[in-house]
């Protein structure tokens, strides 16, 4: 839970044009950026206790379209630089929405030089594709984000080598669940709309540094008075402890198809 004194460090890039492009709506946004903000919960209204604001100190870096762009952030976090969270933002030329982001390939493939006069295709930039983790994507589907479409192609250009290349220093470092990464795509319809961009940001940054309310099912089974347990696998979360099964609730489920969902899983029962 935050403390009322709590200023967390939040690092947002943006690219440089590119190609055709002679403005990169990216870096529009990171330069109408404050140099802090004051976030609000974004689940205030389910919790039975208000937690306090945050403050956050934005650092803003407009990143080169080029390899030495793409690993920039990678090398840093290398360097031991840590960030409370890390935003890409890119231009995104065939999107008519913003794109979240939560998976980059291992794959180069280049239609188009980039500002070095790189143009490679097929180059492996690893043996994986990455992903953001879990505890993020659960924060971008309780309550979904309005307007916004959560993506798991963040194509083959410098967008997807700087996002593979974060990603993969924060897995190196054992940073990838203490350190939040997200790539946001930008369409370039929203250029003259940068305002409702930088509420959008607001609103995802703000994600990323609240705990969210997560809705959970639990079963209680009852026999002969005794209680039914479930003991923990040796690969599981807290192995070898004992609990009522149940578990979360995903997005669109109700409470009654969550609970059978998790008995089917764990018991295989129906």
């Amino acid at each position: 839970m935050p403390f009322p004194d709590f200023m967390a460090k939040v690092l947002i890039t943006g690219f440089e044009p590119f190609s055709k492009y002679l403005v990169n709506i990216s870096q529009i946004v990171i330069e109408s950026l404050p140099m802090s903000l004051k976030l609000s919960d974004p689940w205030h209204e389910n919790r039975f206790e208000p937690l306090d604001d945050i403050t956050i100190d934005i650092e803003t870096k407009l990143l080169t379209v080029d390899q030495q762009g793409s690993k920039f952030v990678s090398n840093q976090i290398k360097k031991g630089k840590e960030w409370d969270a890390i935003l890409h933002l890119g231009l995104c030329s065939k999107c008519e929405k913003i794109h979240i982001e939560t998976r980059a390939r291992n794959v180069l493939t280049m239609d188009i030089p980039d500002n070095s006069g790189r143009q490679i295709s097929h180059a492996k930039l690893g043996s994986n594709d990455l992903s953001c983790s879990n505890n993020i994507i659960d924060r971008l589907t309780n309550l979904p984000i309005i307007d916004a479409k959560i993506s798991t192609d963040a194509g083959s250009f410098i967008c997807n080598e700087t996002y593979y290349q974060t990603l993969s220093a924060l897995d190196d470092t054992n940073k990838i669940d203490t350190m939040p990464c997200l790539f946001v795509h930008l369409p370039p319809n929203l250029i003259n709309n940068v305002e409702n961009v930088l509420i959008f940001i607001t609103n995802l940054i703000s994600r990323l540094l609240f705990n969210p309310l997560i809705d959970v099912v639990g079963a209680l089974f009852i026999r002969n008075h005794k209680f039914l347990l479930a003991k923990r696998n040796s690969k599981s979360a807290m192995p070898g402890k004992w609990e009522f099964r149940g578990g979360k609730i995903e997005h669109n489920e109700s409470y009654e198809d969550g609970i059978k969902c998790e008995i089917k899983e764990e018991f295989g029962w129906d």
